[in-house]
């Protein structure tokens, strides 16, 4: 008995003289979800905690300072955000993925809003960041919607707005501005298309994405709708204030193109645009058959 006191002691003088020193031990919420994994912690970063699985200190270190950044972007938008476990795991190891994928698939990143817990794998470092920016968002997101007495934000304003914390980390946004311009002239050149319903479904508690597939244009509308509205609007999850935000939206990127938002001017530049495609095709299939002609013996 003497002998476990003394053990017993020894740890609690560890654990209170060296705060900061981790073991694979600790809890987390990647220990709790991934416990066949060896989680080490790396890093208190503000509200998150960074837990490492193959990853180099050098490398941790820079993924840190990523996570910091995304951090101090969420704050700013939402205040203080609730602890949450950021788990970044290295190529060599491979989650165990049942309920989550089928069978064979390796699993790239999941997040677990209900618990606070992200994990990214760092097989494509390039797509790291955005996408360590996307589950904290959708965290972030959840944890709003626990403030507005419901369980989880929205589905899928929740993912669009991922979306666009993506685009931010990644200073894409003007790009996705003028995709989602030519998007909307190809697909709704009249402007009369229904709008989507952003607030139909709930936020999922296990979201698997692959980062290499994951960005799209869509947060485009968000940045409009902080941009009228200011930031406040992500606190408005009501049916009918994101019905009238995409409306105002499409007709904003309307007038961007054409100048009065007017359907005939649609129907004018969607007939330029056909015409140009018609005479590109004539002028290669002109072309094609001179070649051949002259190619004739």
């Amino acid at each position: 008995m003497s002998r476990k006191i003394l053990i017993l002691g020894m740890l609690l003088v560890w654990q209170f003289a060296f705060p900061g020193v981790a073991t694979a031990a600790e809890s987390s919420g990647c220990s709790a979800r991934f416990p066949a994994t060896e989680w080490i912690e790396s890093a208190a970063v503000g509200p998150a905690t960074l837990w490492i699985a193959d990853i180099e200190d050098g490398v941790a270190a820079r993924y840190a300072d990523q996570v910091a950044g995304i951090n101090a972007i969420l704050e700013s938008d939402h205040g203080a955000l609730d602890p949450i476990d950021v788990c970044i795991f290295g190529s060599d190891v491979t989650l165990d993925a049942t309920g989550l994928l089928p069978e064979n698939q390796r699993l790239h990143a999941v997040v677990f809003p209900q618990d606070d817990t992200v994990v990214v794998g760092a097989t494509l470092p390039q797509f790291l960041e955005e996408a360590v920016a996307f589950g904290l968002a959708y965290t972030a997101l959840w944890q709003v919607g626990d403030d507005l007495a419901a369980d989880g934000y929205p589905e899928p304003l929740a993912t669009t707005v991922g979306q666009w914390y993506m685009a931010r980390v990644k200073d894409r946004l003007d790009q996705h501005r003028s995709a989602m311009r030519t998007g909307l002239f190809l697909s709704d050149p009249e402007g009369k298309a229904e709008g989507g319903d952003w607030t139909g479904e709930v936020q999922s508690t296990a979201y698997v994405w692959n980062p290499q597939f994951m960005e799209s244009p869509i947060g485009d509308m968000v940045e409009f709708a902080v941009a009228t509205r200011g930031v406040e609007v992500l606190r408005d999850v009501s049916t009918e204030t994101w019905a009238d935000v995409e409306s105002e939206y499409r007709f904003a990127l309307r007038q961007e193109l054409v100048g009065d938002g007017s359907g005939s001017s649609w129907m004018w530049g969607a007939g330029i645009v056909i015409g140009a495609l018609i005479l590109a095709g004539s002028a290669a299939w002109f072309a094609h058959r001179d070649r051949r002609t002259r190619l004739r013996p």
